[in-house]
């Protein structure tokens, strides 16, 4: 398989030196072994590592030698979302990495950010699809990554088009981040409203409200199907985790499904249409989503819970509800501060929301959905925007990396920035 475009084909064991990380080990063997930090799949995104959450486990000296982590060095994830990387700065002290990480080093004559991008360019290119089962669970084993392809490329060649990239990347990421703050300023006045509309008087004064456990026949959290043996497969009933509820949706990307033995064993988190899902753990708890009836069968992990209402009508009022700032509020105050917010089911039972009568309830919604259709509107256009930018940013360093563009040229020409301008015509269109 050729991906490696102008530049002369070579394996990735020539140019980088690849290391997976330690197993897990929870518990000590002998005196002499050390409880230290490491980093593990969840502490990598992409072009940087969250260090607030890091766990430990026990290394030996021997270990310590082989799995330290420094300053400069890469780190790719193994398994889940393979290829994910980030190059480490600011290493103070011993950490070390699990075996869902592999290590790479330059060997002489590389540039370390060249292989990031190349990384970058590799999962663009449906590189690691192709070569991890998608049975289970995929996984880059550290085989695969010695024969991976790599450009055959000179250190001032590598070291060029890593400044270049480092360059332009950052002018993208930087109008990203200007566009997601523009969402995020949509959606903050987007709460503004949906308080005033949810809080506000009715034809007949205050609107009545009551605690959630009042209005619901059912509250209960999800299953990991780890507990029980199972795992996720390819293909069968849809097991929705925390990443799947975002503002008033459930989403079906990322898709994750367990088979119909499992959804039966977690018969006790299986969904029903008009279920509230909130998210009662991590960095988005308090999120809250109502399941729609073309989304069923369905189940969900312990990061959800689900509220099953006497009356499904109150549904979309009760969703919509949890997710202002009246609510997020009470949320904050009464969630665990651990590592990552916790919501627990009995505070969750204990939010006050509103409980209108069901005209005055059908009334809200058709307000709510009005205001959903407006806000929506322009959140997805800023979205298409960043989209395109995201693609292009993609496209950018594949065309680097693999020599189909002249890196020295490209500045000189403006190409950037007429890219640029026509993403951004495209979005006023």
């Amino acid at each position: 398989m050729r991906i490696t475009g102008r530049f002369p084909e070579s394996k990735a064991k020539r140019h980088l030196s690849i290391t997976l990380g330690k197993m897990l080990q929870p518990n000590g063997r002998t005196e002499h072994e050390e409880h230290l930090p490491y980093l593990r799949a969840a502490n990598v995104q992409w072009g940087s590592v969250d260090f607030s959450d890091t766990k430990s486990m026990w290394f030996s000296s021997q270990d310590k030698a082989k799995y330290g982590l420094s300053t400069g060095d890469l780190v790719i994830l193994e398994g889940g979302d393979v290829g994910r990387s980030a190059i480490l700065s600011g290493i103070d002290g011993f950490l070390g990495f699990q075996n869902s990480l592999h290590r790479a080093r330059p060997l002489k004559s590389n540039d370390i950010r060249f292989a990031l991008y190349w990384m970058h360019h590799l999962k663009s290119f449906g590189y690691f699809d192709l070569v991890c089962s998608k049975a289970t669970l995929s996984h880059f084993t550290a085989e695969k990554f010695a024969e991976t392809p790599y450009p055959q490329v000179d250190f001032d060649t590598q070291k060029v088009i890593a400044d270049f990239l480092d360059c332009e990347t950052a002018r993208i990421d930087q109008l990203i981040e200007k566009k997601q703050r523009l969402v995020e300023l949509v959606n903050e006045k987007r709460a503004v409203e949906t308080d005033q509309l949810i809080f506000g008087p009715v034809d007949d004064g205050l609107m009545p409200s009551s605690k959630v456990k009042f209005l619901a026949k059912r509250i209960s959290k999800g299953t990991t199907p780890s507990t029980l043996g199972a795992e996720l497969v390819s293909e069968g009933v849809r097991f929705l985790r925390a990443e799947n509820v975002w503002f008033g949706l459930v989403t079906d990307s990322p898709q994750h499904y367990i088979s119909e033995e499992t959804h039966r064993m977690m018969s006790r988190s299986a969904l029903e249409a008009n279920d509230i899902l909130v998210v009662i753990a991590g960095a988005t708890t308090g999120k809250a989503a109502v399941i729609r009836d073309d989304q069923i069968p369905a189940n969900t992990n312990q990061a959800i819970s689900y509220v099953r209402l006497w009356q499904p009508y109150l549904a979309p009022v009760v969703s919509a509800a949890i997710q202002t700032k009246r609510v997020q509020q009470e949320i904050l105050l009464t969630s665990v501060q651990s590592a990552q917010p916790n919501l627990a089911m009995e505070d969750l039972g204990n939010l006050t929301v509103p409980a209108p009568r069901r005209d005055d309830a059908l009334t809200l919604i058709e307000k709510l959905e009005s205001a959903d259709v407006k806000y929506r509107f322009l959140t997805d256009s800023v979205s298409f925007s960043i989209g395109r930018l995201q693609e292009f940013r993609s496209a950018l360093i594949t065309a680097a990396v693999t020599g189909q563009i002249d890196v020295a040229s490209w500045g000189k020409q403006g190409t950037t920035d007429r890219r640029l301008d026509e993403i951004e015509e495209a979005m006023q269109a």
